[in-house]
């Protein structure tokens, strides 16, 4: 059975799923043992399987390897791979792979109107895509788990909470309350502040592991979509697919 493969490979986990007529079949998430659980997604494929990797991780040419040794013929996401987003930016070669396949992902599910794509993980990255398919760049910064691991080890006496651990109230009536509301709130400011920059038209698309708390905190209308990156991965594998046979 011919398949693709599409692997998100982060900072603290690994996503992949196995695509068929571009649906997705088959996923994993796992924080390790990835390896293993690629093979075990991939049995009973038909070779020679064709694969998209986007990685951040210091484990990527590992990554690599590995496929490779599967006999996995693998498109690994840069700045220069062919796909219908036109990257506008000023130092390409600098752009996450974890960026660019969420700009895709969001192109390919809302295109034809201005996108603005966040992806609230480890860091806070917030990109403009226009409604032809031009990225235009965006920025970047903590995500709600950096900002109160940091506000806990440059303070001396603040104590490190998680974010899902106990309400958030619009103001914090003690310290531990404080600082979930302050990191939760402060996400969804800037996501809200971009949004006022791309249009009344725009579509507000968020992803990543914290997308769900800033959705449910913010006074915007927002797209979730977990699966984002997994969608550009597949959409660039599909389109130069589609240039080789031509």
């Amino acid at each position: 059975m011919f398949a693709y493969l599409t692997i998100d490979q982060g900072n603290s986990s690994t996503k992949a799923a196995l695509w068929e007529n571009g649906e997705i079949k088959n996923r994993f998430c796992v924080r390790d043992g990835e390896i293993q659980a690629i093979k075990d997604l991939t049995a009973g494929c038909k070779l020679p399987l064709k694969a998209a990797l986007c990685s951040v991780a210091d484990s990527q040419a590992r990554m690599l390897m590995t496929l490779e040794r599967y006999g996995i013929d693998t498109v690994d996401i840069n700045c220069r791979t062919p796909m219908p987003l036109k990257i506008n930016y000023r130092t390409p070669e600098t752009l996450g792979a974890d960026r660019i396949a969420a700009a895709m992902g969001a192109f390919d599910l809302y295109g034809g109107k201005p996108i603005l794509v966040a992806d609230i993980g480890s860091a806070a990255t917030y990109d403009m895509v226009t409604a032809d398919g031009r990225y235009l760049g965006g920025n970047i910064s903590p995500g709600l788990g950096m900002r109160l691991r940091a506000l806990n080890s440059f303070t001396a006496r603040l104590p490190l909470v998680d974010a899902y651990d106990g309400p958030t109230a619009l103001f914090g009536a003690d310290t531990r309350e404080a600082l979930r509301s302050g990191a939760v709130y402060g996400v969804a400011a800037e996501l809200e502040f971009y949004a006022r920059h791309t249009g009344p038209d725009a579509k507000v698309v968020l992803t990543g592991g914290w997308a769900d708390v800033i959705a449910a905190h913010t006074g915007i209308e927002c797209i979730v979509n977990h699966d984002l990156v997994l969608i550009g991965l597949n959409s660039i594998l599909t389109y130069n697919e589609a240039k080789i046979s031509c």
